[in-house]
This record gives structure tokens, sequence and C-alpha cells, in this order.
């Protein structure tokens, strides 16, 4: 048996699956070594685990998921995952190779995340390359949700935005220096810049809108993707909520700078199931 793990900050997917097609999905508490203490994560693991009916069966474990970034993350959890699961070998990755496997498997594509913040890679069909990311919502994550906030921001405070969509932001910007002291205070101003998309993605053919997620897409493209060998040639595939609520703006955006859309995913841990069963059925 193995077990695949899709981890983000506030929820973790987990799924026991066999060779047979025997299965078990449940969703626990979000698993972040970068971000929680060492008892935290080891308390949401061995939650994790005692929802199984027989966890020692299980011979390997496919963690993916945030803040796996660096050597002491990877150690933590290899730790914690020794401690709880001793029958098994962990293999740790980041979300981006979750998102690569998820969208092209076994195949060369560039792949791009595109949530709150922004993230991409080339990947060969079985390592990550090359990965150029934003530099955070202070600077960049140019395609992501904090980018288009961002932009759907500066356009209400320079009068810029037909009447119906500044209605829509009204509450939350009215008040300058309301909204300045609430962005600068906030535990997490980056998801709260991020928390004006959906107003953007639903007034998104208004031209003035429109044409501020062109140009954050298009930024994208030119700061990042443009890196990537065979830019012209590979497809470019997309996981998370910007690239499903904003996907025929970044159709259209593709198509003019010449380039090739891939697949979007929605919930890469329905893919990764795919990719590990056949996996599993090719070691027969």
């Amino acid at each position: 048996m193995i077990l695949i793990l899709e981890c983000g900050s506030t929820k973790s997917d987990w799924l026991l699956l066999g060779k047979s097609g025997e299965r078990v999905a449940f969703s626990e508490d979000g698993i972040n070594p970068s971000t929680l203490p060492p008892e935290k994560v080891d308390q949401y693991i061995r939650q994790g685990r005692e929802r199984l009916e027989n966890p020692d069966s299980i011979t390997r474990i496919y963690h993916y998921g945030a803040g796996v970034s660096g050597e002491m993350q990877r150690q933590l959890l290899a730790t914690i995952y020794e401690k709880h699961f001793p029958n098994a070998t962990a293999f740790l990755h980041d979300d981006m190779l979750a998102a690569a496997r998820a969208t092209v498997g076994d195949e060369r594509g560039i792949v791009c995340i595109l949530g709150t913040g922004s993230n991409s890679c080339y990947y060969d069909g079985d390592r990550i390359r090359a990965n150029y990311q934003g530099l955070g919502y202070l600077i960049g994550d140019e395609g992501g949700g904090v980018d288009i906030g961002t932009r759907l921001i500066k356009l209400y405070y320079s009068q810029s935005l037909p009447e119906e969509v500044r209605r829509d932001l009204d509450a939350e910007l009215e008040d300058r220096s309301g909204f300045v002291k609430k962005l600068y205070s906030h535990k997490k101003p980056n998801r709260y810049l991020a928390s004006f998309t959906p107003i953007a993605a639903k007034h998104q053919n208004q031209p003035v809108v429109k044409a501020a997620i062109e140009a954050s897409f298009k930024d994208l493209i030119k700061n990042y993707l443009r890196k990537y060998p065979d830019i012209d040639k590979l497809p470019i595939n997309f996981v998370g909520s910007i690239s499903r609520h904003f996907r025929d703006i970044l159709m259209e955006v593709l198509e003019d700078q010449g380039l090739k859309a891939g697949r979007f995913v929605t919930r890469p841990m329905l893919e990764l199931e795919k990719y590990h069963y056949k996996k599993l059925q090719n070691e027969y």
C-alpha cells in the first residue's frame, strides 16, 4: 500500500492506495513544516495515521506540500514519518512537483500554479529542471491573486473603474485610510489582497478590468515563462483557482503571445491518484 498526501497550510488530503484499486481518502489539518512548530506537524501526521486501519501495511509515502522548501523542513518530515510509519519510505516533494505530475505526468511541459501567489517550472517528465517563481506579494507573484487584487485596488483609487465595479469595492476601499490601516496591520496581507479577485472575476468582461488581468498574465509570461526552454513548442499547464476563474482570458493571452495552452487542473489529488496508480500497476 502507498500513502499520498497533498498538503496545504489549512488542509491536507490523504489517500491510501493499493494495487488492486482499494482506496481510503480523507482530509485532515494542514501540514506546512515551514510555518508550523514541529510538535504540531507531529500531531497532525499522528492524527492522520490513527484514521488508517492498517498503517503498518504502508511501504511508501508520497508527501506533496506547501513549505517543503529546504533541508530543515524535509528532515523534520522525514523524522516524523519514520516515527509513525516505520515500515515506509517517505518521498518528500513541494507542491510544484505535485502540479507537474498532476498536469503532464511523465511528459515534458511547462507548469504554473496560480493561486494566491504564483509559481512555475519546466518539467522534463521526471524532474523539475528549471523553476522561476514570483518574489512574493511585496514585489511580484505576477499572474496570482495578490497581483490581480492589487491591480484592481490601484484602478479603484485612480478613479479608473466603472461605477458598477466601484460599488462592489466601496465597502472595503471607500475609506482609504481605513483600508491602508487594515492592509498594513493584517496578519496575512497577501490573502487580504487576493480576496479582491472574486470581484475582478465578476467583472472580468469590463474592458478596464480585463486589461488589468491581461497585463498580469502578460507579466507572468514575460518575467518567468519566457525563460523556459521550448516555450514556443511545449504546452503550458495550470493548477490553481486563478487559472480556473480567469481561464478564458488566460487562453486569449497565451494565443496572442503565440503560446500553447495545456491542461487546466482543478483538483491535483485526483490526477496524482491516477499517476501513482499507473505506477503501481507497472510494478507487477
